[in-house]
């Protein structure tokens, strides 16, 4: 198996410059990741600056899990892209996610998001970056309102 995160806690910090830390979890390549049950929360400071959660490959991956976790960052997860591999069998199910910008960043549309509970202070329209072919059950609330995704034909 790969690294595994449970019950932890991630808290950005402003340093002495008063800019807040960019990332509590940055990983490049991360097969068979689990990350469960954990907290990303910026108490008394500003979140997350780029995002709580970045991951990134140059090789295909699979069996990735973000889930059941409380995330709070400037975005909360970002998976990048690699036009040459894919991301296979990973998931992000049953977080609460709250982001100034997006709550979830899917640029490879090879995720599942399932059951995750957004709030964003941007509009639905830009709230999420996700295939919704690969996405059930996910509840967003942005600036101009609530939406399920995927979303109903009148919602679209």
């Amino acid at each position: 198996g790969g690294w595994q995160f449970h019950n932890c806690w991630f808290e950005a910090i402003e340093a002495t410059d008063n800019t807040p830390d960019t990332l509590a979890i940055y990983a490049t390549n991360p097969l068979d990741v689990l990350i469960s049950n954990c907290r990303f929360t910026s108490l008394l400071t500003s979140p997350f600056s780029t995002a709580a959660i970045s991951l990134t490959h140059d090789m295909a991956i699979d069996n990735c899990r973000i889930e059941n976790n409380e995330i709070f960052g400037a975005v909360g997860i970002t998976i990048a892209t690699d036009v040459t591999h894919k991301w296979c069998d990973c998931i992000i199910k049953d977080n609460f996610i709250k982001a100034t910008t997006l709550c979830i960043d899917d640029n490879t549309d090879d995720w599942h998001i399932i059951g995750n509970n957004m709030i964003s202070l941007a509009t639905k329209a830009n709230a999420t970056d996700l295939n919704v072919g690969l996405a059930v059950n996910n509840h967003l609330t942005g600036s101009d309102g609530t939406r399920l995704i995927p979303y109903t034909d009148q919602e679209a």
